[in-house]
């Protein structure tokens, strides 16, 4: 992590990046201390340690043969892609080097069945303890994951857990994973959401859900360990009554869990809790999506889903900010 401040006299700030050669993809991010927003160069597999150069005034990218390298920078993550927004505030930006997430999913493929199909990042989709092929599937219209069936019945394996989850095969021990989740109205009935990490199998894995109990949300963290289900920890989240929609991000590192609720206007609850199993039994997994509901007719969406390795190691880059005084 380099902090970078900017004198407020100058103009046209340029970023040289010297990047070292990388076998696995890595992600470079820049973020402005104060506003908080960021830019990233999403670099492939393979690096071959090309250096960068960003010119905010100009909008350009490239490296150091004058190439243009513009299709680095993320088509999502680019806020700061402007000189008025890396100036604002303190002018201080900070840059970080990271491998890039081993998963990671927008959901803009076409229609059709998740399961079987790839994510844009972090390999095909599985199914867990028998979920249906056509339970989840890709929304175009919206441009996210989508869950509409009803009536849900069968446990997750041996678990007392209704619904049916979806995953990838990433085999994380300390892990980040990050979600949204919206419900398309406002139905009494009582659907389910849930991030499962550390999922050896059906019958081994921990996770957060939250729980709509009639008119409240209810937040519970539960382990399985060979089929059975223990509660770690439940709490009603009156804040989110109101809402029909939220972010949730589960980490794990080593035997301690953390968790992350935000509404839509900000409020967050989190809550951090430690057991034993996350050291042993359930060291090591993948990570999944899990939709439940009994009779609620509307459909549930899930968007902007990431997974980061916690204990991956950012490698060094070496960043110079310069300014072209009097560039217009």
């Amino acid at each position: 992590m380099v902090s970078l401040t900017s004198p407020d006299s100058a103009r046209g700030p340029i970023f040289d990046l010297v990047l070292p050669e990388s076998a696995s993809a890595v992600v470079v991010r820049l973020r402005n201390k104060t506003t908080g927003k960021t830019l990233a160069l999403n670099l492939p597999a393979a690096w071959d340690g090309d250096d960068l150069t960003l010119d905010f005034a100009r909008r350009t990218i490239k490296d150091q043969t004058g190439a243009d390298r513009s299709a680095l920078l993320d088509a999502e993550d680019n806020e700061l892609w402007s000189v008025e927004p890396l100036i604002a505030g303190a002018n201080s930006i900070d840059v970080e080097v990271r491998p890039a997430n081993p998963a990671e999913d927008h959901f803009n493929q076409p229609a059709g069945a998740a399961t079987g199909a790839s994510a844009e990042r972090g390999g095909t989709y599985l199914a867990l303890a028998g979920s249906d092929t056509t339970d989840f599937e890709f929304d175009p219209s919206t441009g996210r994951l989508k869950r509409t069936a009803t009536g849900d019945s069968g446990n997750i394996a041996k678990s007392t857990i209704v619904g049916r989850a979806i995953g990838l095969d990433v085999n994380l021990g300390d892990v980040e994973a990050c979600i949204d989740f919206a419900r398309g109205g406002s139905d009494v009935n009582n659907p389910t959401m849930a991030h499962l990490v550390r999922v050896v199998d059906a019958n081994n894995f921990a996770g957060v859900f939250l729980i709509h109990d009639e008119s409240q949300w209810v937040v519970r963290v539960v382990k399985v360990v060979a089929g059975t289900s223990s509660n770690l920890f439940q709490q009603t989240l009156t804040f989110l009554k109101k809402f029909n929609e939220f972010s949730l991000s589960v980490e794990v590192v080593g035997k301690k869990l953390s968790l992350l609720v935000e509404a839509p206007n900000g409020e967050t609850f989190a809550k951090s809790l430690e057991d034993s199993a996350l050291s042993s039994t359930l060291a090591t997994g993948d990570v999944y999506i899990v939709d439940e509901s009994d009779t609620s007719s509307e459909a549930r969406y899930y968007d902007n889903y990431v997974v980061r390795d916690l204990s991956a190691k950012a490698f060094i880059a070496t960043a110079t900010l310069r300014w072209e005084k009097g560039y217009h």
